[in-house]
């Protein structure tokens, strides 16, 4: 039987940033090149969720501008597990911490080159937190009600990694966008109703398929939703303490994991001030 969620529609919403003057054109003398990236909202939610992991090619762009702009980060990104190949690859080896004050660069980046307003949502004594060195300040609770961009709690990412429509979700033994458990190879049927049988190797890099390296977003089908790579590639940060005071919940698995780990039910944590050529993130922002 499948497994209930309480999920009505689906909205998509298509962020261009456009890193010399967002709108599609590069009419700014800043010398950055453009960079498009996808936000799709969770239907019966109140947040959207970028359509991949992010990508060397945004962070850098992001990054570069936020240097030159007061901000301050514990580690500059790496290109997918080796450093190398394309830009295309999920950006690794970045903290928690770098990951939640670039979310708040993202927003004045974007604010600055779209001409919106949105607020940051990452604050210490009302200032936005630019420097993610300063352990004080950034261990934050969220602003509930700043539209900028963020890390995604935990369930906020599980929502979208198993939705399928208003009736039906992906269960916790399957990977996001798989017709089947983790571990079958065949024999199943149309589960998410996409006319199309896929099994986790389908959906999912990881150790199998993956040569123990990350690969581009996008190289494998999305799930019901359009979300790519929520199983395999790289583990995502998520916003959420773990268990253990010092550590945040990493989600979806990573190219370096076995077909377990690309289940929808497993998470595991790491430490805030920790970084892997296996970790990641994707960005969420409020509706």
């Amino acid at each position: 039987m499948k497994k209930s969620c309480h999920v009505v529609l689906i909205v998509i919403l298509i962020l261009v940033l456009a890193l010399s003057g967002c709108g599609g054109s590069n009419k700014s003398s800043s010398g950055y090149t453009g960079v498009a990236f996808t936000m799709i909202a969770v239907p019966s939610q109140s947040y959207k969720i970028a359509q991949t992991e992010v990508t060397y090619e945004l962070w850098n762009a992001v990054y570069t501008w936020a240097l030159a702009n007061g901000y301050t980060f514990a580690n500059a990104g790496t290109k997918g597990s080796s450093g190398s190949g394309s830009d295309q690859q999920p950006v690794t080896t970045v903290s928690w911490r770098d990951a939640m004050v670039w979310c708040n660069a993202l927003t004045e980046y974007y604010n600055a080159k779209s001409g919106t307003s949105y607020t940051c949502v990452y604050t210490y004594s009302d200032a936005i937190v630019r420097n993610a060195t300063d352990t004080t300040a950034c261990d934050v609770t969220a602003g509930s009600t700043a539209k900028g961009f963020r890390l995604p709690t935990s369930d906020e990412w599980y929502q979208a990694a198993r939705y399928i429509d208003g009736t039906n979700c992906y269960p916790d033994t399957y990977a996001s966008g798989a017709d089947a458990t983790y571990d079958a190879t065949g024999g199943g049927s149309d589960y998410d109703g996409d006319e199309d049988v896929q099994y986790t190797g389908d959906v999912a890099v990881y150790s199998a398929n993956s040569g123990s390296a990350t690969a581009v977003v996008k190289s494998k089908s999305p799930n019901k939703l359009g979300l790519y790579d929520m199983s395999g590639n790289v583990l995502e940060w998520c916003f959420d303490w773990s268990i253990n005071d010092f550590s945040r919940v990493r989600r979806g698995g990573c190219c370096n994991n076995g077909v377990a780990d690309m289940q929808l039910g497993s998470f595991v944590d790491f430490p805030v001030l920790g970084s892997s050529s296996s970790l990641g993130f994707r960005p969420v922002r409020m509706n």
